[in-house]
């Protein structure tokens, strides 16, 4: 049987899942490799080894790290661990703060970068800020969403089942929201729902198939 070397030359669509394995008329088969570990893949195609680490602290436990790079010169790392996170700058620890996320969590943080502020979203979590202050001071707090006309623009989810109901006593006031399962409890006061396309605030928590709420 004959043996056919084929030539590759360029690595530019890093790795790639193994579902492409039978793709190879795509052409991120072309240029993937199925494992690039420790190395860098150069805009011309070819990989480098990656550089060695410094050893800067010892974290106190499993985590996340990113980078916070305000400009070329103004970097940071940030190193999120159990409840906490670990500021360092020029491989000093500068700053810990306190922060609401358990490791189990950590792993689906998501987050994005502005000027000097870094947004930082889970599931289960309301979103926090961290913000870079003058004088290399550090800030976590709650991420606040525009609001006009007492009305908060923000994203709302569905936490009930789909077959839970809410029954609205009237559509302007203060009224009685009540539910067809028990889902509320005492911690929902002062929370905005949507319902029926309207935004209300609860106000009381009544039992848990009933709130007071302000629309």
């Amino acid at each position: 049987m004959t043996r056919i070397t084929e030539m590759k030359t360029t690595f530019t669509a890093g790795e790639v899942s193994r579902e492409l394995l039978g793709r190879g008329d795509l052409r991120a088969y072309d240029n993937g490799a199925l494992t690039l570990r420790n190395v860098f893949i150069n805009p011309t195609g070819g990989v480098r080894r990656r550089f060695g680490l410094g050893y800067i602290d010892t974290a106190s436990g499993n985590g996340k790290i990113i980078a916070f790079e305000f400009n070329t010169e103004q970097t940071a790392l940030l190193l999120l661990t159990d409840l906490q996170i670990d500021v360092y700058t020029g491989g000093l620890k500068v700053a810990t703060i306190p922060a609401p996320w358990e490791e189990a969590q950590i792993p689906q943080i998501a987050w994005t970068q502005s000027a000097d502020t870094l947004l930082l979203v889970h599931p289960d979590v309301p979103p926090k800020k961290l913000t870079r202050g003058s004088g290399g001071t550090w800030t976590l707090s709650d991420w606040s969403f525009f609001t006009d006309n007492n009305v908060v623009h923000q994203p709302y989810y569905k936490f009930a089942d789909s077959e839970v109901t809410l029954t609205p006593s009237a559509t302007t006031g203060s009224i009685s929201l009540t539910a067809s399962a028990s889902i509320f409890e005492a911690g929902h006061e002062n929370t905005r729902l949507r319902v029926g396309g309207k935004e209300v605030l609860i106000t009381d928590f009544d039992s848990p198939t009933v709130v007071t709420a302000d629309v």
